[in-house]
């Protein structure tokens, strides 16, 4: 349903895409492939994974977030990034009809029918609170990450838990969300201003929390236990896989920061898969949003992330960055050449995995970066040959998104454009949404969507 969103397609183009959903599962057209895609189960997962860490101990996370369908059921996909220390963890859910947090009610508690629903773990109606489980049981106590680029991945339980119809002029489903840290410290991510309101980039899939001192009871009687303060952009390192009554499609991105995107718009949350996310949902597609961008690290990094945890999120689609400023400085011809044929095995790896767990597996050509990182057209020339090679991936079962060829100035060596540049490394805003329209454009053309 895209009333009251804005979307980038056309009426005549959402009744295609719609169309392309009774084509035949087997066929080998792009809209047979379109349906092997869909899934009931969509991923959605806002938190990067290079983000901050060392919340004091006795803290919980309330948040609100949409999500892309209507759901029945819930599981939350937790992050825990300490190195140091035991943290305790206790969660409840909720599905709430409103956006609004005008009132200490309307922010933190459900509400159906302009009422408060409070009641936790009812059996004699859908509404209220519902205690997560972990493996049956009532909290969890994940192992010191390896490092904080290296979380420790914990799955809870399908909880039931049903949507409800927004009351407030919204279309898409909202679910509050409490993370109780009990002991030790705890890995948060901050989002910013614009997070919380439909805005074009975000097209409806708002997100808002904060953190609050507390003992535990606003998990455990979440009803009588409410914060006083406001939304603080604060929230847990989570992600949120959900059961839907529609069919729709999961974008997992496996980068470093330009995938991570954390840093670069107002709102922190609005990077190029993000948009694609929003774009499609709003088009009548529902499509979840998996951030595995690891900002500041090496290739090698992001993809040890990536790989252990593509398997577990099933996506649609994968984007996997295929080469890294972050694998620099390269001091010579000869030093780029042996970090270029490390990626180069690296993204056959990934290709691999993305196959074996059902996903359309994408790969990005490496932007022009910083004389810092890339001092000489003799350097910068193994990086374009690099590319060359990924662009040959086309036709093969493997979407390129050739974002060098439209993020450059044309010199030599090739630096980003300045109006389309952050820094020397990073694209803006505008230059992320060209990453995001040619992405949404591979995605069309791979599933015949007009």
């Amino acid at each position: 349903d895209t009333d009251g969103q804005q979307s980038w397609l056309s009426s005549t183009e959402v009744a295609a895409t719609r169309s392309l959903v009774s084509t035949d599962w087997n066929s080998d057209t792009p809209g047979g492939a379109l349906r092997r895609a869909l899934s009931n189960v969509i991923g959605h997962k806002i938190p990067a994974i290079n983000i901050s860490v060392g919340m004091a101990a006795g803290r919980t996370y309330c948040m609100k977030i949409a999500l892309p369908a209507e759901f029945d059921a819930i599981q939350l996909v937790h992050y825990h990034h300490e190195t140091a220390g035991t943290t305790v963890y206790s969660a409840a859910i909720a599905a709430t009809e409103t956006a609004a947090d005008d009132t200490t009610t309307n922010r933190y508690q459900p509400i159906l029918g302009g009422s408060a629903q409070t009641a936790l773990d009812s059996t004699t109606d859908a509404v209220g609170w519902r205690s997560v489980t972990w493996s049956g049981a009532a909290d969890i106590t994940p192992a010191a990450a390896s490092g904080e680029e290296a979380p420790v991945v914990t799955v809870s339980d399908w909880i039931d838990c049903a949507s409800v119809p927004r009351a407030d002029g919204g279309t898409l489903p909202l679910l509050l969300v409490r993370l109780a840290a009990l002991s030790g410290t705890s890995s948060f991510f901050t989002a910013g201003a614009g997070s919380e309101i439909p805005t074009d980039a975000n097209q409806g899939l708002i997100v808002n929390g904060g953190a609050f001192a507390d003992t535990g009871v606003m998990v455990t009687a979440p009803g009588s236990n409410t914060p006083s303060g406001g939304f603080s952009y604060t929230m847990p390192a989570l992600g949120i896989r959900l059961r839907s009554r529609k069919l729709g499609l999961t974008i997992m991105g496996i980068g470093d920061s330009i995938t991570q995107f954390s840093a670069i718009t107002t709102d922190k949350v609005s990077s190029w898969g993000f948009r694609v996310a929003a774009a499609l949902t709003a088009l009548g597609l529902p499509c979840g949003w998996v951030n595995a961008g690891v900002s500041s690290f090496p290739q090698a990094t992001y993809w040890a992330t990536g790989k252990t945890t593509l398997p577990l999120w099933g996506p649609s689609i994968a984007v996997f960055a295929s080469w890294s400023p972050n694998d620099g400085n390269f001091s010579s011809e000869g030093d780029a050449r042996y970090k270029t044929m490390k990626m180069a095995s690296r993204v056959a790896d990934f290709i691999d995995t993305a196959t074996a767990a059902g996903a359309l597996p994408m790969v990005a050509t490496g932007l022009p970066c910083s004389s810092g990182r890339i001092s000489t057209a003799d350097i910068d020339a193994v990086r374009l040959a690099h590319n060359a090679k990924m662009l040959q991936l086309e036709g093969r079962g493997i979407g390129v998104l050739d974002w060098s060829g439209i993020l450059n100035d044309g010199a030599t060596p090739q630096r980003l454009p300045v109006a389309l540049k952050f820094d020397e490394t990073h694209p803006n805003e505008a230059g992320c949404q060209l990453q995001a329209d040619q992405l949404l454009a591979a995605i069309k053309s791979a599933f015949g969507i007009a």
